[in-house]
């Protein structure tokens, strides 16, 4: 008799913490919110990227016109692929989705809304390079409608990531298409002028100008660029510190070789 009162207690107390756990409510948006900001303030770990990235689609499967989120859900997502460059490129792409996912969310309702077509943009030219550039597509129409709205909401946003977009695209390009469309390297680098004239601290953009340089083979000019990186603190830009960050990184990498 005794046991059997045991075990019935034993399920009574079993059944009410299931209960309790079934009734305990879940992390409200703003929370989650909270979760993912500190996560993303840790980004210079890819594995603190992705935490964010999934707790922002967390509160967006919550709030149908919670636009923010979406904002960085994209951004986070890009910001992944662009730490890992040596990662399968299926696992890079499906992340990637993810942020065009959370940018077309955002266009469904606002066609013009700058800030989601800037990272829809971005997103879907990652997906390219990570497909190879003749064998995924290129998205033009995404990436000339996207810079029409970014243009005439903030061409500015994302220290000048408009003209360094441009630039990259110019980079990447297969010879044979650059000159069909009469582009030319010194295109590329007068591009990133003009995103250092906006931010000049932004390691990204003074990077990718250096390669550029090398492409050029204008080896001391892309030095210069490089050792700038390397004695420049990452904090001048406290925003992107984690990104300037990386940036030096491979700055230094390139230095060594």
């Amino acid at each position: 008799m005794q046991k059997w009162k045991v075990g019935a207690i034993s399920l009574i107390g079993a059944a009410w913490i299931s209960a309790a756990a079934l009734a305990a409510p879940a992390p409200d948006a703003a929370g989650l919110v909270a979760q993912a900001e500190a996560h993303w303030q840790k980004r210079g770990d890819p594995a603190e990227t992705l935490k964010a990235l999934e707790l922002y689609e967390q509160v967006a499967a919550q709030d149908r016109n919670n636009f923010e989120v979406r904002i960085q859900a994209a951004h986070a997502a890009y910001w992944w692929a662009e730490q890992q460059p040596e990662a399968p490129a299926k696992e890079q792409i499906a992340v990637l989705r993810r942020g065009v996912k959370a940018a077309e969310e955002i266009l469904s309702k606002d066609p013009r809304h700058p800030q989601a077509n800037y990272w829809h943009m971005y997103d879907l030219a990652a997906i390219t390079v990570a497909e190879g550039i003749l064998r995924g597509g290129y998205a033009f129409k995404e990436a000339i409608v996207g810079t029409i709205f970014v243009g005439s909401g903030d061409m500015n946003y994302c220290y000048g990531g408009i003209f360094s977009y441009w630039a990259r695209v110019i980079y990447t390009m297969p010879g044979f298409l650059g000159r069909f469309f009469h582009f030319t390297e010194n295109d590329a680098v007068w591009l990133y002028q003009q995103a250092l004239g906006v931010e000049p601290n932004y390691f990204k953009n003074r990077y990718q100008m250096a390669e550029s340089y090398e492409k050029m083979d204008k080896k001391d000019l892309a030095r210069k660029e490089y050792q700038w990186l390397v004695s420049t603190s990452p904090n001048l830009l406290p925003a992107a510190a984690p990104e300037n960050a990386f940036y030096q990184g491979l700055a230094k990498k390139k230095l060594e070789k």
